[in-house]
């Protein structure tokens, strides 16, 4: 009995010494839902992205898959990985097509501002977005959402 008390203080011991030089995780890390705004009429990019910290600061990975819904016809489906920075609230998310069923499916590009730890709004454009009169993109606005309690 002796031995199990001085274990289960050695195992509570090196749990706080653990949590204590444990740093908080970043408001950014984590499970978000994103959706853009209408394009082609009727159809919207909506889906689900997992954003994790890297050594680096301001340094994340991410992975996410896309679906574009547009009424009356079968959605696109793009699974894609990612690299995300971050500078003070500005946030841009860099991505790859990994597999996409349909062929002319190109990576989707974000450029976000940092608005809470549940809301990021911005842009997202793809290589298939087209260029106005002054050169600039134009971009869908989009929105990335989660619920108050992180999923990460």
């Amino acid at each position: 009995m002796t031995r199990a008390v001085l274990l289960f203080a050695a195992v509570a011991i090196a749990w706080a010494a653990a949590a204590q030089t444990r740093t908080p995780s970043d408001p950014l890390a984590g499970a978000w839902r994103f959706e853009t705004g209408p394009f082609y009429d009727s159809c919207r990019l909506v889906g689900t992205m997992m954003i994790a910290p890297t050594a680096q600061p301001n340094r994340f990975t991410c992975r996410f898959t896309a679906y574009q819904k547009c009424t009356g016809l079968a959605d696109d489906i793009a699974e894609q990985v990612c690299t995300v920075t971050r500078s003070a609230n500005q946030v841009t998310i860099t991505s790859k097509l990994v597999r996409a069923s349909s062929p002319g499916y190109t990576a989707d590009q974000w450029r976000l501002t940092f608005k809470s730890p549940t809301l990021m709004t911005g842009h997202q454009w793809d290589s298939h977005t087209p260029r106005l009169p002054n050169g600039g993109l134009d971009t869908l606005p989009a929105s990335f959402t989660r619920s108050p309690t992180p999923i990460s």
